[in-house]
């Protein structure tokens, strides 16, 4: 009797963990110069080009970036830093 409690009671588990699942992506990158350096502390700035919602970060010591739990869709990125012009690319998707 206890062995069957205990498979509903799994079951019942399962059920509420997978109504719980989400989809969303992710987004990473390097930014370098033109000569192929890496640029660490870069802005690097996210922007769902259909709802507007926006996230923002710096690179790394070795020029990277990621933006987990992105909702998928396309994005403009943008990287500024002092000294440099500004980058913008427009229509990236982030799924993966």
């Amino acid at each position: 009797m206890n062995y069957v409690r205990l498979a509903v009671g799994l079951l019942l588990l399962g059920a509420v963990t997978a109504t719980a699942q989400t989809t969303s992506g992710s987004m990473s990158g390097t930014v370098i110069d033109a000569s192929g350096q890496v640029i660490p502390g870069a802005t690097v700035t996210v922007v769902h080009e259909t709802t507007g919602a926006e996230r923002s970060g710096t690179t790394s010591a070795v020029g990277a970036f990621v933006f987990p739990a992105l909702v998928p869709g396309p994005y403009t990125i943008r990287v500024e830093l002092e000294g440099f012009k500004p980058l913008e690319v427009r229509g990236r998707v982030g799924l993966a």
